[in-house]
């Protein structure tokens, strides 16, 4: 098979990597050793993937949270139905909105690795201190180590040679790394990093289940509106500005753009819409993920506008409700969800013609007998908690057993 096409190409990248991860009969059981996780915030999205590793690894295993949430982050935290060991490390954040960083100084970190003494240690990132203190303790301690990474040559903020060789080093401590998507995957590869070191762990959200609530939902509703959803934060980078200037600029008719979610250029981005005329925008502010289904159930397409992004799990979002997705062309979720134009299409947003065009494509797709939300929502759930949690398992005993030295 060719790799002609942009997606032929990511699905032949897909099946090169898959290849060189093939999944093994354990020698071990994990379950038996002590697995411990560091993490930045605690992220509703992933309290499944935690509970289901915990399952995985038959409760030997602890996330240490570098801080409760970021500041720049509204959602309620469900504690309840975290059923895991957990703690959060005391600490004093903030957030540079700016960088869309989260900066966290904590203390007792290492006291409390040393207290709970893991056969494995895993960080989720290494751009705060706390993660490079885990790091630096795992080479010491000569402590397994596996270092999550989602950034890709469109994600990545930093371009100093220096840094990137900074970067290179710290990540060649690790036995194993876990990569977000083929993009991801794709940038390891390009500073060093072996196939045989690497798991590709698909980012997701619980899909199985919002795709059961928004079909439950959907089925009470009629409507003859083609309808828009963006979800996401109102900041530069999430290319707000750039929609609804396309948005003006296809008239489409019968039609409806809601955008969810808040940030610093809310105001702004009412203004410009009440300049531009478009009636047939609404903003809903932010809403919380357990009241998402409702609106997910009303839309028909997702729009991803993201000018950076590392992800984009609104993709992953979009596809289990059986919405058909636009995604934008710098976010790494669209290289291996958007396989087919049958679910959904890859743009650029930073091109105004194009992404006119995409809108415009998008509601002649839905208005036709082409339109199958099934497909769209099959592909949504095939990226699902289990077998995300089933990948860093793998990465996690890999480490364990030295496969990769």
């Amino acid at each position: 098979m060719g790799c002609a096409s942009i997606n032929n190409f990511y699905d032949c990248r897909r099946m090169e990597i898959s290849n060189n991860t093939k999944p093994k009969m354990f020698k071990e059981i994990m379950g038996k050793n002590k697995t411990l996780i560091v993490t930045n915030i605690i992220s509703p999205y992933r309290i499944p993937v935690w509970n289901e590793l915990n399952r995985l690894l038959r409760g030997n295993f602890k996330v240490l949270f570098l801080a409760e949430r970021d500041k720049n982050r509204m959602w309620k935290i469900p504690f309840d139905q975290m059923h895991f060991k957990w703690e959060i490390v005391p600490n004093y954040s903030f957030f540079i909105q700016k960088l869309d960083w989260g900066l966290y100084f904590n203390w007792g970190l290492l006291r409390k690795i040393k207290t709970f003494h893991p056969d494995v240690l895993s960080v989720t990132s290494y751009d705060a201190l706390g993660f490079l203190k885990v790091i630096f303790y795992a080479k010491l301690s000569k402590t397994p180590l596996v270092i999550w990474h989602g950034g890709h040559r469109y994600s990545s903020r930093v371009k100093s040679g220096l840094l990137n060789l900074l970067r290179t080093k710290l990540f060649k401590i690790a036995n194993m790394h876990i990569a977000y998507g083929t993009l991801a995957a794709d940038r390891l590869r390009d500073i060093g990093i072996p196939n045989k070191n690497i798991i590709i762990a698909y980012n997701t959200v619980d899909t199985h289940k919002l795709a059961i609530k928004v079909k439950a939902i959907r089925k009470k509703q009629q409507r003859n509106f083609v309808n828009y959803i963006y979800v996401g934060q109102l900041v530069q980078r999430k290319g707000v500005r750039e929609l609804l200037f396309a948005w003006k600029a296809v008239k489409l008719t019968k039609s409806h753009l809601l955008i969810v979610g808040d940030g610093e250029l809310k105001t702004d981005l009412q203004y410009l819409s009440r300049k531009l005329n478009l009636s047939n925008v609404t903003f809903s502010g932010f809403v919380q993920p357990s009241n998402m289904p409702t609106y997910f159930a009303q839309s028909d397409v997702l729009v991803m506008p993201s000018l950076r992004e590392v992800w984009g799990l609104v993709v992953n979002e979009g596809l289990a409700s059986g919405c058909y997705v636009l995604a934008s062309r710098y976010a790494g979720s669209t290289y291996d969800m958007i396989r087919s134009e049958k679910v959904g299409l890859i743009f650029d947003p930073a091109d105004p013609i194009e992404f006119k065009k995409t809108l415009k494509k998008a509601y002649e797709h839905v208005k036709s007998m082409n339109f199958n939300r099934e497909k769209s929502c099959s592909m949504g759930k095939s990226y699902n908690v289990e077998t995300y949690a089933l990948a860093i398992y793998k990465a996690l005993y890999k480490s364990h057993n030295h496969e990769s030295k």
